[in-house]
């Protein structure tokens, strides 16, 4: 089964997309704390990567987990993980879902009820037909974990060239996006859409995919109204296991709160003899 939403701008997969204020590389990098960053998010585990925000983790029909997430102020939080021998539920090169409520409805069957707060989320001119066919109940959603075997292809043991052709976003030159793809054994890396001298200060959706190999990778994202705001606590906080991947990321409604947007940043540090390879984007809708 194909399902062909996206998890962002309209992109296309690119031999390997120019990289965009790179910051990282090889080795490691403390995380500094002295702007008020916090290292962690309480209460954040495999299960519930927004600790107390993540409203559903299901099993998706190909055996991959997705986790969504409704933040205070509306943001959605997105996470799709699975192993690097299988590919994504959710085709990458397909159009984004206007909500997290979309991915959803794709990924369970009918008789799987739906959060409120998915829909409470999502605007309703953005609200998926199938809907209608649903039970909608106000406690979250949490379904055990399915084994699904897969055909064995790790990007760990095979040239970095298949990452590029298989992860790497790019962006359509008609949106206000910048993307990455490093295939390049990195040990940490610290992106910041304020950072970017294309974008300007701020923006709707950030996205990213973290492949690890060797070690965990721990991933860590955050957003803030306004750049110079101090980043407090990650809003998602995980690890992705060696031979693993994960899609993840957040995206605001700005259309619910016109003109508002948001700085967002998106970091991963593997362990000790492990490495990530990574691909993502910022966009400005």
């Amino acid at each position: 089964m194909t399902t062909k939403l996206m998890w962002g701008a309209l992109v296309t997969m690119a031999a390997c997309a120019g990289p965009a204020e790179q910051a990282g590389g090889p080795g490691a990098q403390a995380l500094a704390t002295d702007d008020g960053t916090i290292e962690r998010l309480e209460g954040a585990t495999a299960e519930r990567p927004c600790g107390d925000r993540t409203v559903a983790n299901v099993a998706l029909p190909n055996g991959n987990r997705l986790a969504l997430c409704v933040l205070a102020n509306g943001t959605e939080a997105i996470h799709e993980e699975g192993p690097l021998g299988r590919g994504a539920f959710f085709d990458v090169a397909a159009r984004r879902p206007a909500c997290g409520l979309d991915l959803f409805l794709a990924g369970t069957d009918a008789s799987v009820p739906v959060p409120a707060a998915l829909v409470d989320a999502c605007p309703a001119e953005h609200q998926a037909v199938g809907l209608a066919a649903r039970a909608i109940v106000d406690t979250p959603i949490f379904q055990p974990k399915v084994i699904v075997p897969t055909p064995y292809t790790n990007y760990c043991n095979v040239p970095d060239t298949t990452f590029a052709s298989e992860r790497c976003y790019h962006c359509d030159p008609y949106d206000d996006c910048i993307d990455w793809c490093v295939r390049d054994h990195w040990g940490w890396h610290d992106r910041t859409m304020s950072f970017s001298n294309f974008l300007g200060e701020e923006g709707n959706i950030a996205i990213e995919t973290n492949s690890s190999c060797g070690g965990q990778t721990h991933v860590r994202q955050w957003e803030r109204d306004d750049a110079g705001d101090a980043w407090g606590s990650p809003d998602l906080d995980y690890y992705v296991n060696a031979g693993s991947w994960t899609y993840s990321g957040m995206i605001f409604h700005s259309a619910v709160l016109f003109g508002q947007d948001y700085d967002f940043r998106l970091r991963a540090d593997s362990a000790s003899g492990a490495y990530h390879q990574h691909s993502g984007y910022f966009l400005d809708e």
